[in-house]
């Protein structure tokens, strides 16, 4: 059979990522201007805080339904890709109306309501990039696509703290949030017009054959799919380091404040937060790229090697700062070098996301890329909560982070590679790539 791609994959793969990305930096819109935050609407500190950790806990509540419509819905990508965008655009808007009374009780009650509806859609945007991947993409373009929208996410949340600030010192916090309100709607408005589930022509035989066997694959029944995760060893140890690190690292990158401060100034700390999303967001999508073209089927070596080279890194940045090992810092460092030494590490990181979504697809093939990528993602929103909620002390933190990076060496060991989706694809018959122009 001849399989097809199509050019307008490019624009789909767009709409998604810049959706998925600005739900990022919305959804930390309080956080990045907390003072202003907390003057206009009369509100604490540790309210703002709420406000962000509502993140990762409607993500844990909202996964059940959410996993239910990708496997009932018609068209799910499409349709939960409009309903979030909408979604999001809705509890944006609504955010402007609390401006009519910011320091009322309904405007409060208002602000949590807008910011559980652009956290609910969480789920839709870390969960459905691989499947997007699958359903657009031929098999050695898969892992990129999988990195730039999944990156994308990551890179929302630099943009959300970097640019507020500067947006609402120069046109105001109101008219900073009418500002991502329009953003919000254009974006609502783009999935509208023109957002499908799939190309005329599937890009691989997996595709077509997930296409085929969809009415089968959607009628298991939800204990049955939990059976074969759980019985599943290898995936739940990558699942779970997966999770671990992205997590850990995340949450580490949060933190830069409380380990930095006393050391750098307020400004270089907020740039070092950013060129290390930024390294990891250019990692993810090279990383996809040379995973795609050279390092097929080889994950497993390929993660033992980038988590050997990040230990590394990690144990020198431990050495270079006050640590529990020692008061004062073993390696003299210049401030750079640290910058440099973090953009090696955002590198590192990077690299591993798209391995983790595509690995775990490979090794739960049958089952829908939705279920190994909505795991994988439970797991990371869930150590980043436990990261941020347990105290540890300031001096413990990039130990602790090393050690954590190091801890994950020794389960990606007892992983059993298995690349059932790619052998599908290489028995079937090779896709002969034929590039289409748009056709809308």
């Amino acid at each position: 059979m001849e399989y097809k791609v199509y050019t307008r994959r490019w624009y789909i793969l767009f709409v998604f990522s810049i959706y998925s990305l600005f739900q990022s930096a919305f959804w930390i819109t309080y956080s990045s201007v907390v003072a202003e935050s907390t003057a206009f609407f009369g509100i604490s500190e540790h309210t703002v805080a709420f406000l962000l950790a509502l993140g990762p806990m409607v993500y844990f509540a909202s996964t059940p339904p959410i996993l239910w419509a990708f496997s009932k819905m018609k068209n799910p990508i499409s349709n939960l890709t409009v309903i979030g965008a909408g979604l999001t655009a809705l509890g944006a808007t609504l955010r402007c109306v609390t401006c009519l009374h910011p320091k009322s009780s309904w405007a409060f009650a208002t602000i949590i309501f807008s910011q559980v509806l652009i956290c609910v859609t969480g789920v839709v945007v870390l969960g459905a990039p691989p499947k997007l991947s699958s359903k657009w993409f031929p098999p050695d373009e898969r892992t990129m696509a999988t990195a730039i929208s999944g990156c994308s996410n990551y890179f929302g949340s630099a943009v959300g703290f970097i640019i507020p600030p500067y947006i609402v010192e120069r046109y105001g916090f109101i008219n900073f949030l009418v500002i991502e309100a329009g953003i919000a709607a254009f974006i609502f408005i783009l999935t509208i017009i023109y957002f499908p589930e799939s190309p005329p022509h599937p890009p691989s035989t997996t595709a077509k054959l997930e296409d085929e066997t969809m009415e089968t694959l959607t009628k298991e029944s939800f204990l049955k799919t939990m059976k074969d995760i759980f019985t599943n060893p290898s995936f739940l140890l990558l699942s779970i380091v997966a999770g671990w690190e992205g997590g850990i690292l995340n949450a580490w990158q949060g933190l830069f404040h409380d380990i930095f401060d006393p050391l750098f100034s307020e400004t270089f700390v907020g740039w070092l937060g950013f060129i290390f999303i930024a390294a990891s967001c250019v990692g993810g999508v090279v990383g996809g790229i040379l995973c795609d073209k050279f390092f097929q089927k080889k994950f497993k070596k390929i993660l033992l090697i980038l988590f050997g080279l990040l230990s590394i890194c990690l144990v020198v940045f431990t050495l270079a700062f006050p640590s529990f090992i020692k008061e004062n810092s073993i390696i003299n460092m210049h401030p750079y070098v640290s910058a440099t030494l973090l953009v090696v590490c955002g590198v590192l990181h990077g690299f591993c996301t798209p391995i983790f979504y595509e690995f775990g697809v490979e090794l739960t093939y049958p089952l829908s890329p939705i279920i190994s990528s909505v795991f994988y993602t439970l797991w990371l929103n869930f150590f980043i909560l436990l990261f941020l909620v347990v105290p540890i002390p300031n001096n413990w933190l990039n130990g602790v982070s090393a050690i954590s990076i190091m801890a994950s060496f020794l389960p990606i060991l007892f992983v059993k590679e298995s690349y059932a989706r790619s052998d599908v694809d290489n028995m079937g018959h090779q896709p002969l790539l034929i590039d289409i122009p748009n056709k809308v």
